[in-house]
């Protein structure tokens, strides 16, 4: 009686780890950003990428990992579909006061409120963009 009952149970376990390793797990993004001439990130300062889906009820938030050395990014696992883009800023300890405002306002600028970085992920397997964070513009690249 117990092997008819937990035979059913073993089939359902297996069915569904093998669904889930077959669940999309999206594309990646990757690209440049380009900062104002007037702005010079320092070793400890911090630039975040987010992208944010125009419609959060069909996928999640998909954080850019940002390499300050050359200033590019890149944002694996999003799943298609139109993209706000959250840039943030942050100085620490040895930023300039001016320097700090500037990225204030970039952040301000740039957050997932008033965004005007817009990108449509699409189902290709390797994306590049450029980020303009002085023109405010996305740009295939």
């Amino acid at each position: 009686m117990h092997k008819t009952f937990l035979r059913p149970l073993a089939v359902a376990a297996l069915c569904g780890a093998v669904l889930a390793g077959c669940t999309p797990s999206g594309t990646t993004v990757s690209g440049k950003v380009v900062t104002p001439a007037n702005l010079k990130l320092g070793p400890n300062d911090s630039l975040t990428i987010l992208f944010h889906p125009e419609d959060p009820a069909n996928t999640k938030s998909v954080l850019g990992v940002y390499a300050p050395a050359d200033n590019t990014f890149v944002a694996k696992e999003i799943m298609p579909g139109k993209y706000k883009i959250q840039v943030q800023m942050q100085g620490y300890t040895n930023t300039p006061d001016a320097v700090q405002k500037h990225m204030e306002k970039l952040s301000s600028t740039y957050s997932r409120e008033a965004t005007p970085l817009k990108y449509e992920v699409v189902n290709d397997p390797k994306q590049s963009i450029t980020i303009d964070l002085d023109k405010g513009t996305v740009t295939k690249s």
